[in-house]
């Protein structure tokens, strides 16, 4: 897997969108009044946040780019970290395997939480 490659795998997640998607994520805490310490100490909370901003968006996006790939072609935006990936056919045939891998480790510790 050459740099190219990792690039695109990064694109497809959407690394510029990330800050929004963990304001979402947090927003939460700004209306709870006590155990935010508890909550920052816990490794659910940072699994979760690590979650939501690759594994979550590896996969919501991820499926635009497949579905997609034929009018992304065309987009002059595309190819970027924050309007995602413009992948070859072998990219793209590829990365419904590779978002189902990223799932796993992370359906497992959700599974036994």
């Amino acid at each position: 897997m050459g740099r190219g490659d990792l690039a695109f795998l990064l694109q497809v997640a959407r690394p510029g969108l990330w800050t929004t998607t963990a304001l979402f994520y947090l927003m939460p805490l700004g209306t709870s009044i006590g155990g935010r310490a508890d909550l920052l100490g816990s490794a659910r909370f940072w699994t979760g946040l690590l979650y939501i901003l690759f594994p979550l968006s590896f996969l919501l996006y991820g499926v635009n780019d497949i579905v997609d790939a034929e009018a992304d072609r065309g987009n002059p935006r595309k190819g970027t970290f924050l309007f995602g990936s413009l992948g070859r056919d072998e990219q793209l045939a590829a990365l419904r395997w590779k978002i189902a891998a990223v799932q796993i480790p992370f359906l497992a510790a959700f599974y036994l939480w």
